[in-house]
């Protein structure tokens, strides 16, 4: 056998050097700290993915149920008072209360021409329905007025015909202290019981540096189907759809950022409010409602805040 054979086949029953020991594990960490930094890297993306589509499902869920009470507006369709400070019941541009009824109606038994001023009470011929703290529309031919019930007074013997003055009333009485009434009474007087649905962001009840989406019901005390809508909405704005001309039975609609400035646009008939006397109240002729959300994800685990747009325009129900 020759040396260089001999000296192969010592080395071979010898084993690894430390040096190729070292080499091979130098190979390994490094294998481990590239395939740990995809990991990683995968983590953070499909973490990033899932928050992001989170974010779009919660969008949708809330542009959809704004879609559903835009479209369900009747009469007045929005609301909007001459004071937006505070908790009030506003439609600008980065809020809107939507006007609704849900079906329930009584009869105003007033003889036509008879007038009203500041009153605080009208006469129905059925409030079984009505509870206190309600919030009821009038609908007077064509002239529509928002109320909340402050007291309910059944009275009336409901298997007998609804009467009102002159002779025996026959009737209930639904009073409304805080929204006072002047007018005249027509053949044409109903009373429905409304919702008013406003959508506005504010701090998040869990998270106070984020925003989230909220629905109040009511006039003054949130009622019932109030509550947080979507979480992570960090932007929310309204543009309202008013025709160049109202009275024309077709129109090119415009849109701006407050029921002020479209009323501005119409001219001198027209309020952004809608207790002004002689004038046509604007939300009642708005055709179109564009909706914008935006949301953000959290931006955790290393990952940046990304954000998802959605922007659709409503038409109201007319």
């Amino acid at each position: 056998m020759s040396p260089r054979s001999s000296n192969s086949r010592r080395r071979h029953e010898e084993g690894f050097t430390l040096i190729e020991m070292l080499i091979a594990a130098t190979v390994l960490v490094i294998l481990l700290g590239l395939v740990g930094n995809a990991l990683v890297s995968s983590l953070r993306i499909k973490q990033s993915e899932t928050q992001i589509v989170e974010v779009q499902q919660n969008l949708r869920s809330a542009l959809q149920l704004m879609s559903q009470d835009l479209r369900a507006g009747a009469f007045l369709h929005l609301w909007h008072d001459d004071d937006c400070s505070g908790s009030a019941v506003c439609s600008t541009a980065d809020r809107v209360a939507v006007v609704t009824t849900d079906g329930t109606m009584t009869t105003i038994p007033e003889p036509p021409g008879s007038s009203y001023t500041n009153s605080a009470e009208t006469n129905v011929c059925d409030a079984r329905q009505f509870n206190d703290g309600d919030v009821a529309l009038v609908y007077n031919n064509g002239v529509v007025d928002l109320i909340e019930v402050t007291k309910t007074q059944i009275q009336a013997d409901h298997s007998k015909p609804c009467k009102g003055p002159p002779g025996s009333p026959n009737r209930d009485k639904i009073q409304h202290n805080k929204d006072k009434l002047t007018g005249q009474w027509s053949a044409s007087s109903y009373l429905y019981r409304a919702i008013v649905a406003s959508y506005y962001l504010a701090p998040d009840p869990v998270e106070a540096d984020r925003l989230a989406l909220f629905r109040q019901t009511g006039l003054g005390t949130p009622q019932e189907q109030s509550g947080l809508v979507a979480f992570g909405v960090s932007e929310l704005s309204f543009d309202y759809g008013v025709p160049v001309d109202p009275t024309a039975a077709a129109s090119q609609l415009i849109f701006y950022p407050a029921l002020e400035a479209a009323a501005a646009a119409l001219g001198g008939n027209y309020s952004a409010y809608p207790r002004t006397p002689g004038k046509t109240y604007v939300g009642s002729v708005v055709e179109a409602v564009r909706v914008r959300l935006v949301g953000e994800t959290k931006g955790t685990g290393g990952n940046e805040p990304r954000t998802f747009e959605l922007t659709e325009t409503v038409e109201l129900r007319r």
